[in-house]
């Protein structure tokens, strides 16, 4: 799984954190992407979405929240497969953690980009930017079933032929890729 995180604030917003997991397998590429805001925006996004204003998130209120939060953890950031871009449409997104006295919020969103059935797709490239003024982006990748990592264009990260060892930091304004090739069949 591809795992990143990235600091979005600016002078104007809330300290955030921003994580994104992706992985790479013969039906599709899955990409997890959590974001956590701290301060004075929580309290705002709260009073926003308390729909009801009984004081607290229901369940339809955090589920519309979490897709909003999951919308604003994906700005500036721009993946594609090949030539293809890859758009952010959520298949689910939802309140993971709530801190106390509602000082911190972070929410989890799922995508998922199925992959053509073309067998002779032999070689593929996964492409992942980080736009400027966006913070750094903490990245790893898998990739399981026939894809492997043939190469990573990164600077001192560990990788084996299954993604990246550990945590790679993309800072603002980077690019990152990694060629991907299907193992043969036997």
């Amino acid at each position: 799984m591809l795992v990143g995180g990235a600091g979005t604030s600016t002078a104007h917003d809330a300290p955030s954190h921003r994580e994104l997991l992706l992985q790479v397998d013969d039906t599709a590429t899955v990409g997890v992407i959590r974001y956590s805001l701290v301060g004075n925006e929580v309290t705002a996004l709260l009073k926003t979405y308390d729909l009801d204003r009984d004081g607290r998130l229901g369940p339809k209120e955090g589920r519309l929240l979490a897709s909003v939060m999951a919308q604003k953890a994906v700005v500036g950031l721009r993946l594609s497969l090949g030539k293809s871009p890859l758009p952010w449409k959520f298949v689910m997104a939802d309140v993971e953690a709530m801190g106390k006295d509602a000082k911190k919020i972070s929410v989890k969103g799922l995508c998922e980009w199925p992959h053509s059935n073309d067998a002779s797709r032999l070689r593929d490239t996964l492409a992942l930017e980080v736009g400027q003024r966006y913070g750094t982006l903490h990245l790893q990748m898998q990739t399981l079933g026939s894809w492997l990592v043939k190469s990573v264009s990164a600077g001192s990260v560990s990788t084996d032929s299954r993604g990246i060892k550990g945590r790679l930091d993309l800072a603002s304004g980077k690019k990152w890729n990694a060629t991907l090739e299907r193992k043969a069949e036997k």
